[in-house]
């Protein structure tokens, strides 16, 4: 059985990309972690928007994802290096299996998260929702990163490196509209 990482979202990307580090806000880190709560939430807002748009790769991708585990950075380069990404900046992770060599038949997927924003600092709300709408891209409607050198002022979900909070928030509807029009 063959396991490929199909995504991976890094906090500091390399090329042209803009590279945004974490912006003091009026509005205070959330003083608690990740929760099962949290994450389940997202989820079914993801799947809300599989039916409202009834896109059929949600749906037949959905039953083999096994987990959406919230895990420490020991642990997430440790999935990292099974399937040879070697990134330390990596804050999420889609990998999926397959038994031939079509990646479009997958077997199964999990979905690793990083237990804080990789500079040891809780998720904002907003972020880790964008977090688990970029992974559960690659594992359930099977999408790649965009061109590296789409311009940091065209934000979508599925870039390679997150964004500052505000851009989630003021981009929001359009982003998610990018997302599901694949």
């Amino acid at each position: 059985m063959k396991v490929y990482a199909l995504a991976l979202l890094a906090l500091v990307g390399c090329g042209a990309a803009e590279q945004h580090p974490p912006v003091p806000t009026q509005e205070p880190r959330p003083d608690t972690a990740i929760t099962d709560e949290q994450v389940q939430e997202y989820y079914d807002e993801f799947m809300q928007l599989c039916d409202y748009t009834n896109h059929t790769l949600c749906h037949t991708n959905a039953p083999k994802l096994r987990s959406i585990q919230i895990v420490d950075k020991e642990e997430l380069l440790k999935q990292a290096a099974k399937i040879k990404v070697t990134s330390t900046t990596t804050v999420g992770l889609c990998v999926y299996s397959y038994r031939t060599n079509n990646p479009t038949n997958i077997i199964s997927s999990n979905v690793y998260l990083l237990n804080n924003n990789g500079y040891g600092q809780n998720w904002y709300p907003d972020e880790l929702r964008a977090l688990i709408f970029h992974e559960l891209g690659h594992c359930l409607l099977q999408l790649e990163h965009p061109n590296p050198t789409r311009p940091s002022t065209d934000p979508a979900i599925m870039n390679y490196q997150m964004y500052r909070l505000s851009i989630y928030q003021s981009n929001w509807d359009t982003m998610v509209t990018e997302l599901f029009a694949h």
